[in-house]
């Protein structure tokens, strides 16, 4: 493992071939950033696709789960657009 120094945030940042790691200044222990899950997308749905979500949801039974894989989304955001906290 190589290490570096970052002299303007003062963490010492590991390398391996695949790990992107730094030494923590509080805890002194190492430090792995998690990675984002490339399956979800950063896309923002549209009004239409929410109304289509809620349609989906209160009339067929459509699972969370499912519409989330369906709209490339989290589980999360379907459960916000569902009970009106977003969209």
């Amino acid at each position: 493992m190589i290490g570096t120094h970052n002299l303007i945030t003062g963490y010492k940042h590991l390398r391996s071939c695949e790990v992107d790691a730094y030494l923590s200044k509080k805890t002194d222990k190492i430090v792995i950033p998690k990675k984002r899950n490339p399956k979800k997308s950063l896309q923002k749905l549209s009004p239409k696709q929410a109304d289509e979500i809620r349609t989906l949801y209160s009339q067929d039974g459509v699972f969370q789960k499912d519409l989330a894989k369906k709209y490339s989304v989290g589980q999360s955001t379907i459960f916000k657009i569902i009970n009106g906290q977003s969209y």
